[in-house]
């Protein structure tokens, strides 16, 4: 295997975040967290948290930690006025919601799924499910609230430094 990808070095990505042909990896350590990119201008929880496949990067493939998940590995160089917050993995997998409608029970996770990328080996998707099957979005609204509150005590912001410890608004 070599040691980097010349795509990926040409366009300003450090080396470990290469995929190199690495196969992803769907074993997530209970102490692994996860770093997701944010808007810095944005305060609403609901505009930082999405339910169709949600981009995040693995902390176990990130030499740098959380700014590993400011470059741009589609285009070269780092996405610019984005901090970072940060979510363990156990947590997003514990998210569980349970809705009743007219007599049915509707049960919605998130999973995790790492989908590695060619110049972000960490890339991982947090996935809807409903039922235990993979959708493209969670509903009803109701549903999508009551798991961004679950969220909105799980998630840290970390850079930039200065945004260290604020809190998004619920919805």
């Amino acid at each position: 295997m070599e040691a980097c990808d010349p795509v990926c070095r040409a366009r300003g990505i450090p080396d470990y975040l290469h995929q190199n042909g690495r196969d992803s990896n769907q074993v997530f350590d209970v102490k692994e967290v996860l770093f997701i990119r944010f808007r810095v201008e944005e305060r609403k929880l609901k505009s930082v948290i999405s339910f169709c496949r949600q981009s995040a990067n693995r902390s176990m493939y990130c030499e740098g930690g959380a700014d590993d998940a400011l470059f741009d590995g589609q285009n070269g160089g780092r996405h610019e006025g984005f901090g970072v917050y940060e979510i363990s993995a156990a947590a997003v997998n514990l998210i569980k919601k349970e809705l009743n409608v007219g007599g049915n029970l509707r049960t919605f996770t998130l999973r995790l799924f790492h989908n590695p990328d060619q110049c972000n080996y960490a890339h991982t998707e947090i996935v809807a499910c409903e039922g235990g099957n993979e959708v493209d979005d969670i509903g009803p609204k109701s549903v999508k609230k009551m798991i961004r509150e679950e969220f909105h005590e799980a998630i840290r912001p970390v850079l930039p430094p200065n945004l260290a410890g604020i809190k998004f608004e619920a919805d």
